[in-house]
């Protein structure tokens, strides 16, 4: 989330939301800037969660309080791991992967899934090391970028993020 203030705004600060934690970088500023929010979140439930926002504006007289609510939203690990199947068809659909690579990858993710639904967590993480293993042969082979490889596998929505969170 990136987060606009308008000019002479000069501090910004995160309430205690109780499932996740915040910082904004940078935390303030003089003029017109930007911040960046980065939430990070331990043993949160799944979810759709609303924050709360308040940026303080030290000019005077205009100045106070602002405030601006953002959307959390928390998915299990088998929700993150379908963002990563629908970038893996983009993949396909543009012609960066060809069918077969394509499925393999997938395959290894609907396994993943299977596994985590059963409550195998540990075949569940070695069908994403075999993943991460793919990914980065597929980048020596040329096949992918090393950009592309990294929007599959970093992030907080990449495998390695999900990897964290199982864990693995």
């Amino acid at each position: 989330m990136r987060v606009a203030l308008s000019p002479g705004s000069s501090t910004v600060g995160l309430p205690s939301i109780g499932l996740a934690t915040g910082i904004f970088i940078p935390g303030s500023g003089t003029g017109s800037f930007t911040s960046t929010l980065t939430v990070s979140t331990t043993a949160t439930p799944t979810g759709t969660f609303t924050l709360a926002l308040t940026g303080t504006d030290n000019r005077s007289p205009e100045g106070g309080a602002r405030r601006a609510t953002a959307t959390l939203v928390v998915l299990a690990p088998q929700q993150a791991l379908s963002v990563v199947g629908a970038q893996i068809d983009v993949m396909h659909t543009s012609g960066v992967l060809n069918g077969g690579q394509a499925n393999a990858l997938e395959a290894k993710l609907n396994a993943t899934v299977t596994s985590l639904n059963a409550g195998k967590t540990i075949a569940g993480c070695k069908e994403l090391n075999a993943l991460v293993n793919e990914v980065n042969g597929n980048v020596l082979a040329g096949l992918l970028t090393k950009s592309q490889a990294d929007s599959l596998l970093d992030g907080p929505l990449g495998i390695v993020a999900i990897t964290v969170t199982i864990p693995c």
